[in-house]
């Protein structure tokens, strides 16, 4: 099981920010999974597990996203995650740039691990037809969000200058991205602090993209996050 996850404080700019990508995972990778009929992302703390079950598999982890190798492992075995929306976990948030940045770098070496670890079991799970394992690797191997975000903003402005009329399919999808995450926040968070959001988020692309020159031995090396 896991529980709604939620921002325990949020008196920096970035701290709002973190609580801000945290209820859009909150919104798309579980609300939006288990109401498409899929498990629930895990997201680290707030998890809750059957004991026997944990003891068996911890020591089958191997990268500091330990959550997310314990997700693949259930989903694998076709063990269902539920997500509890009403349940609350309070979840301390980074209030530094430089605790945002190591933490984000440590994150997306996590998923390059999974992404390659599940990969090699695509085959199984598609004989298999199991439908979590196969939306669980293909979301691996997507970048993420503020990646998305940097790149198919590049490619809109870039085809503008050298194709006009190919640049409308980017700027199109670009619209849609936005438009789907300013969605996947909660209402009482976007009509209070939007502004303040929108600030940060042009740094959040940047120290994103130069993370991912940064990521040798990170998905083995944990380095504890820094919140004050």
């Amino acid at each position: 099981i896991q529980t709604h996850r939620k921002a325990k404080n949020m008196n920096t700019d970035i701290a709002l920010l973190d609580a801000a990508i945290e209820e859009m995972n909150n919104s798309i990778f579980r609300k939006g999974h288990i109401r498409l009929g899929f498990s629930s992302a895990l997201t680290g703390s707030g998890m809750a597990f059957d004991f026997r079950w944990f003891v068996r598999n911890i020591i089958h982890t191997h990268s500091t996203g330990e959550d997310k190798e314990l997700e693949e492992l259930l989903l694998r075995q076709g063990i269902h995650i539920e997500y509890i929306d009403t349940l609350e976990t309070l979840d301390e948030k980074v209030r530094q740039p430089d605790a945002l940045r190591n933490q984000r770098r440590r994150w997306i070496a996590s998923q390059l691990f999974l992404a390659l670890k599940m990969g090699r079991d695509l085959p199984t799970a598609l004989a298999e037809g199991n439908g979590d394992y196969l939306l669980k690797t293909l979301q691996a191997f997507i970048a993420p969000r503020s990646i998305l975000l940097g790149l198919i903003g590049f490619f809109s402005c870039i085809l503008c200058i050298f194709s006009p009329v190919s640049s409308i399919k980017w700027w199109i999808l670009l619209i849609l991205l936005n438009g789907a995450l300013y969605l996947a926040i909660p209402p009482n968070m976007r009509y209070k602090y939007m502004s303040r959001i929108l600030r940060q988020t042009p740094y959040f692309v940047i120290i994103m993209l130069l993370n991912l020159f940064h990521l040798k031995g990170m998905a083995q090396k944990f380095n504890h996050t820094q919140h004050g």
